[in-house]
């Protein structure tokens, strides 16, 4: 266990945190127990409730939804520490760097923001891809850790962590840790966490704001277990901002039972509009033979490129059929299988590749700079409303660069299709 040193007392990495305590024992101050981890069948960190086939060998029942970030048995206790959980944090002078100039519109919003979370309201900012949302979240950042508020940035997706970390952090010299998956959690004490939704589970009334980014996104979007996990890390003054391009069914109900407050940017930042959807109609399976006009786009457009596929096994056809069309050209693919997804996306940005065909895993979180985009299979229904709307957001995010292409290949103009185009339309007419 790590210890820090705080004036006369130990402050140990558990602060905050929701500590599994085996066989029923109890923990001694300054620890505070909580209760059991599994009541009455359901349990208390991601109140699901415990199916009968999940239990030992030995019998004894377990969660096996929240199994991820630990597994909880029915002999277990919950605790927290708490104790040091509001002291000031240390940060150097100088610490905030960010020199950029907000339109009037987002300082504006910026402002109504800050008001509503002053007054004890949840704030929802709903922005259109490429509308500026990362640089409006810096001066609330920083007027938030100037507070000595505990922040927590998180997101349902690994992509968005990893992207935005980095890029906020140019602006912020402080220490901070980063929590998800693929990282080892050394439960680091630091004003400023970024992490994905799941590792919510292991905090308990942990953070004052909490910031969450494609709150719309899979797989938090209707997740019970993820939304109560956010709920337990709040702290008693806590608020949280959301922030979504598309509006989910969990979304519109915390607006309709007035739980936040609207703050809606359906502008990008740069004034133009979102690139809409070009539906190509194809007779033929692209598996066996490229379409004629896409070998040309990607011929026109040497790169870069992305290419998504509904489904993981299609990967490796669309890469042999283009690299049968283009020796030349650079392919790598990346799903949800891939291990250095961040990698491979750095070697587009950079120009070292030339095309990714990817997933929907790469839907959403990643700024390309001139990216074109192709949709392959748009008419199956594999792809969601909201999964279009955020591949098409991927496109002419750059000032330089603010008219993309989204080709999207289909058997058939379906009722969905037109919906997410009639969609982009109405939010470019806003």
């Amino acid at each position: 266990m790590m210890l820090f040193i705080i004036g006369d007392y130990m402050r140990t990495s558990e602060i905050g945190r929701l500590i599994q305590v085996k066989q029923n024992r109890k923990l001694e101050a300054p620890y505070q127990n909580i209760g059991l981890a599994i009541e009455e069948n359901i349990c208390q960190r991601c109140v699901s409730q415990i199916d009968e086939r999940w239990q030992l060998p030995s019998g004894i029942s377990y969660c096996w939804n929240c199994a991820i970030v630990g597994r909880l048995t029915e002999q277990d206790t919950l605790g927290t520490l708490n104790r040091g959980i509001h002291d000031r944090f240390e940060r150097p002078s100088g610490y905030y760097t960010w020199y950029g100039q907000l339109t009037e519109v987002q300082s504006r919003l910026v402002a109504k923001i800050i008001d509503g979370l002053q007054i004890g309201k949840d704030q929802l900012l709903h922005a259109v891809t490429g509308a500026g949302k990362t640089e409006m979240i810096y001066p609330i950042l920083k007027k938030y850790l100037d507070l000595d508020y505990r922040v927590a940035y998180v997101s349902p997706r690994i992509e968005v962590i990893r992207e935005l970390a980095p890029r906020i952090m140019t602006y912020f010299h402080i220490e901070y840790a980063m929590l998800h998956g693929e990282v080892k959690d050394n439960k680091l004490w630091t004003q400023l966490l970024f992490a994905t939704t799941h590792q919510m589970y292991k905090f308990y009334r942990a953070f004052d704001l909490i910031i969450v980014d494609e709150a719309d996104a899979f797989p938090f979007k209707e997740n019970r277990s993820l939304w109560y996990a956010l709920a337990q890390a709040r702290s008693d003054k806590s608020r949280i901002i959301y922030m979504t391009a598309t509006l989910s069914k969990d979304l519109k109900w915390l607006i309709k039972m007035k739980q936040v407050q609207l703050q809606q940017l359906l502008l990008r930042y740069h004034g133009f509009e979102i690139p809409n959807l070009q539906l190509i109609l194809i007779q033929n399976d692209w598996r066996q033979q490229l379409p004629q006009h896409m070998i040309r786009q990607l011929q026109k457009h040497s790169g870069p490129w992305l290419i998504f596929v509904p489904r993981i096994a299609d990967l490796d056809a669309i890469a042999q059929q283009v690299e049968k069309c283009l020796p030349h050209c650079r392919i790598r693919c990346i799903s949800s299988q891939t291990d250095k997804r961040e990698g491979i996306v750095d070697e587009l940005k950079q120009n070292k590749i030339d095309i990714i065909c990817t997933t929907i895993i790469l839907e959403r979180g990643i700024t390309i700079s001139n990216v074109q985009i192709i949709i392959l299979d748009g008419d199956e229904g594999i792809y969601t409303d909201e999964s279009l709307i955020q591949i098409a957001g991927r496109s002419g995010r750059d000032a330089r660069y603010p008219h993309g292409n989204i080709f999207v290949y289909c058997f058939e103009r379906t009722k969905q299709l037109m919906k997410v185009i009639e969609a982009i339309d109405q939010l470019n007419a806003k």
